[in-house]
Parts: C-alpha cells; sequence; structure tokens
C-alpha cells in the first residue's frame, strides 16, 4: 500500500495508526493506495481500491423455448 502525506508531516506512528485503521474498516476490500491530508487540526483521508473481480452468471429465466 502506497501512503501520501500532503501539507505536512506525521509520525510512523501516527501513519500507521491510519493504516491499521483503514485495515479494519475495508477488510474486504483491498487497498491499492491511501492520501492523507492535513488540515489545521483536521485529517482527510482518501483510499483507492482496486478492482473487485466478479463472476459472471447465467441469468435462468424460467421460459421454455418451445
Amino acid at each position: 500500500m502506497t501512503v501520501t502525506v500532503k501539507n505536512g508531516t506525521i509520525s510512523e506512528e501516527e501513519k500507521q495508526a491510519y493504516i491499521d485503521r483503514a485495515l479494519e474498516k475495508y477488510k474486504e476490500c483491498h487497498i491499492e493506495s491511501m492520501t492523507i491530508t492535513l488540515d489545521g487540526e483536521y485529517v482527510d483521508i482518501v483510499y483507492t481500491f482496486s478492482p473487485i473481480k466478479f463472476q459472471r452468471i447465467r441469468r435462468i429465466t424460467g421460459k421454455r423455448l418451445q
């Protein structure tokens, strides 16, 4: 996971706390990157997720061909 910090610096401990929070919150998703933007006392976090693979399934309509 790539972590980018904008508008300042944070400690490695704080950065790791944000990573741990993201991994706990989004367990089912794979996070590619995370952008942390500092704004005074506030922090904005933007996540970029990997695309989710899916299987195409055949639709069953129940109609019979005659």
